[in-house]
């Protein structure tokens, strides 16, 4: 049976009860009215987030879009966006938003190479990919697109990858191989740029150690899944960055880099 438009889960008052057996949230009982930390939904289904919006404490209304775009059998369209955000501690009563879904991901590929998976790969919202890409011998990995900018893949030559994710809408990934003679450049060098976030609740994509090919440019994205991010650091230098996020871009990278957040 086909998924409805938007889907309303009243939670009964008869169910209170397991919330006092099994709290997963933090709740304060001010006299008044009972606050809870709101938990993270993003990457569960929705059945398992309904228990958890219980065992957290919550005894309002729980509401879900279900956003579709599942064509693969195996996907139940997870959970990829919610309101409140996760850690926010709000009273026990009030309504939660959810949004669940698929998303599509084209992957595209020319020249002598390979990537895999290939095609179009249908994923659970707020999911992983990882795509692995294969030049073949004596050619190179020449052009890299994400969403139709240039990217930069990580690894090493040949046997490199790209990772995306948190997926929370559709995307595009294109990679032109070109044979080494006709590549110009030093393909041989290459530079690693750090992505570390020294506290709080944000992220780097892509992020860990990102191999860059010399001269290539990259860029990384910092998100704030909640707070604020207070500080950004390249290369031990402060940087502009909006309260809740932005992207950040080297180009023709000749040297390492460090990239840190601190959120908060």
């Amino acid at each position: 049976m086909p998924h409805p438009k938007m889907l309303l889960v009243l939670i009964a008052a008869s169910l209170a009860a397991l919330s006092a057996c099994n709290q997963s949230g933090t709740t304060t009982d001010t006299g008044h009215a009972t606050i809870t930390t709101v938990p993270e939904f993003r990457g569960l289904t929705l059945d398992q987030a309904a228990e958890l919006y219980l065992t957290a404490g919550f005894t309002g209304k729980f509401i879900a879009k279900n956003s579709g775009g599942c064509t693969a059998t195996t996907n139940v369209g997870t959970i990829y966006a919610q309101t409140p955000k996760p850690k926010n501690v709000i009273a026990s009563d009030s309504s939660l938003s959810v949004s669940h879904g698929c998303f599509d991901i084209t992957i595209i590929s020319s020249g002598e190479g390979t990537v895999t998976p290939g095609g179009v790969k249908n994923v659970n919202g707020y999911s992983m990919l990882k795509l692995s890409v294969l030049a073949k011998k004596g050619h190179i990995d020449n052009i890299v697109e994400f969403d139709g900018v240039a990217a930069q893949l990580s690894g090493d030559h040949p046997n490199r990858y790209f990772v995306i994710g948190p997926i929370v809408k559709a995307h595009n990934f294109k990679v032109t191989f070109m044979d080494t003679v006709s590549t110009p450049g030093d393909i041989n060098t290459s530079y690693v740029i750090s992505t570390s976030v020294q506290s709080g609740d944000c992220a780097f994509s892509p992020s860990g150690d990102i191999s860059v090919l010399k001269g290539s440019d990259q860029s990384i994205t910092i998100t704030v899944n909640s707070g604020t991010l207070s500080v950004l650091n390249v290369d031990g230098v402060a940087e502009n960055c909006a309260a809740g996020g932005c992207t950040y871009s080297f180009s023709n990278i000749t040297s390492n880099h460090t990239i840190e957040a601190v959120c908060s």
